[in-house]
């Protein structure tokens, strides 16, 4: 999969929750993984420099809880997709994806992020973990603690 190098960076505690996963959110957890790559797909060619996607999400079937980020390599490639009407279609993409994933989407502001490995090179040495914890989901991560 394009994001399974980042996909969720799960603590122990989130681990061992994941166990007992309920079957209702393991389905909709698959159908939103899946309707995500047919979404990177989608939006690969459209996008140059976009690179793969990290989906977060404490709770698959809380819609407001699930966050994905698009990842492009570059500071600019990123400018330049969002200049050109890329994020327009990366949220389209998401809230269809979310769809496909019979998620009841309220706001898909609150659930698309933009994000670049150049950024994260400079500012948190190339630790993704720690920043997509601290820029895009900090409840999940403080609330372990």
């Amino acid at each position: 999969a394009m994001y399974a190098k980042y996909e969720n960076f799960p603590s122990e505690r989130d681990r061992r929750e994941d166990k007992a996963v309920n079957p209702e959110q393991q389905e909709t957890r698959e159908r939103l993984i899946a309707a995500l790559e047919r979404a990177m797909e989608t939006a690969k060619p459209e996008l140059p420099g976009l690179t793969y996607l990290v989906p977060l999400a404490a709770d698959y079937l809380d819609p407001a809880g699930t966050h994905v980020v698009w990842i492009f390599g570059t500071r600019s490639d990123l400018a330049s997709a969002l200049e050109n009407g890329g994020g327009r279609l990366l949220y389209q993409l998401t809230a269809t994806a979310l769809r496909e994933a019979r998620m009841q989407v309220d706001d898909i502001d609150v659930n698309v992020h933009f994000d670049s490995e150049e950024a994260c090179q400079q500012e948190n040495q190339g630790n993704w973990q720690s920043r997509l914890s601290i820029l895009h989901y900090p409840a999940r991560e403080l609330e372990g603690k």
